[in-house]
């Protein structure tokens, strides 16, 4: 099943650019906005003080597993991405099918260490932090039994290492989605083995929206008009 590449998407003023830029230098601009986000993100995290303060982060695991308390058959479960800049971002989603229906975000981001070019610990943000900001989103239902596995994921990927390249947001959401649906479907490893990208799984989320008539979003697209 043979994916057709997108052009690379504008980046945001002030987005470093890769265009003509030789590999060393392109992963050292990665690096640079990874780090940026970062730190952005550290300056912007919700804090305790204030009843009116967002809540922290907690555990996905925790989350994911509270939800046996009360168990359901179905579920439906969603595969997100972003591409507006040079990084982008990726992350999965999960919500009941009746029961309480409670909804969660996953997605895996750097840690402290972890925009180094050599990786460091990584960390699950649950709500993901662009959660709501999905431009390429690709949603199937999966059993009780398959919802396991998905948590036996996010088990698995807590507090684990983390690597711009080769071990990143996207490589996350891959495994969850896998998991999930059994079946990765459009998700094509088109650059090796390694190496996987936001940007190739949007192109994924596109090819399957395309096929059941949706938009990237996972929207119906507008019906024709009829010919008068």
């Amino acid at each position: 099943m043979q994916q057709h590449r997108r052009p690379a998407p504008t980046p945001r003023p002030g987005t470093p650019s890769l265009t003509g830029a030789s590999p060393e230098h392109a992963v050292l601009a990665m690096q640079r906005a990874a780090g940026n986000q970062a730190v952005v993100r550290a300056l912007s995290a919700p804090r305790r003080s204030g009843p009116e303060q967002t809540p922290l982060q907690r555990s996905a695991t925790m989350d994911l597993g509270a939800w046996n308390d009360k168990p359901v058959e179905s579920y439906e479960m969603g595969l997100n991405a972003m591409t507006d800049d040079v990084i982008g971002h990726a992350w999965v989603d999960v919500k009941e099918v009746g029961g309480k229906g409670r909804k969660r975000s996953v997605g895996f981001w750097p840690g402290t260490w972890g925009i180094l070019p050599t990786g460091g610990p990584g960390e699950l943000m649950s709500p993901d932090g662009h959660d709501g900001q999905q431009m390429h989103r690709q949603k199937e239902t999966m059993s009780r039994d398959r919802f396991l596995r998905v948590l036996n994921v996010v088990n698995a990927w807590e507090g684990s290492y983390y690597q711009l390249l080769y071990r990143n947001c996207a490589h996350f959401a891959k495994a969850a989605w896998i998991a999930g649906t059994g079946s990765p479907d459009g998700i094509i490893n088109e650059s090796g083995p390694q190496i996987w990208t936001p940007a190739e799984t949007a192109e994924g989320i596109d090819y399957v929206n395309k096929k059941r008539g949706l938009d990237p979003q996972g929207n119906p697209l507008p019906a024709e008009r009829a010919a008068p």
